[in-house]
């Protein structure tokens, strides 16, 4: 069991790293590309990160799965809270 909690994280951290390599090479040829300004690329990329969680969130919900819902929404939450942290912290750091 423990073998395959360890297994689910460092597959569950490959997909995020390979998926955030993928994002944000997209966008930066897109704003290359198009000659977007900054604030433009972050909120393209604000969009295609909520994305994901609205249709988990849509889904579960008509499915009568009300539960799973508000879990995705207190983790997400959580989770980028912790990074938002995180980051302020490495900032002050430096």
């Amino acid at each position: 069991m423990f073998i395959e909690i360890i297994k689910f994280i460092i597959y569950s951290g490959l997909i995020v790293l390979i998926s955030k390599y993928i994002l944000v090479t997209t966008l930066r040829k897109l704003a290359e590309a198009m000659n977007l300004k900054a604030k433009t690329v972050g909120d393209i990329a604000g969009y295609a990160t909520s994305v994901p969680e609205l249709l988990t969130i849509t889904t579960s919900s008509l499915r009568g799965l009300t539960g799973a819902s508000v879990y995705n929404i207190l983790s997400s939450n959580v989770i980028n809270l912790i990074q938002y942290l995180g980051a302020i912290l490495l900032n002050k750091m430096h």
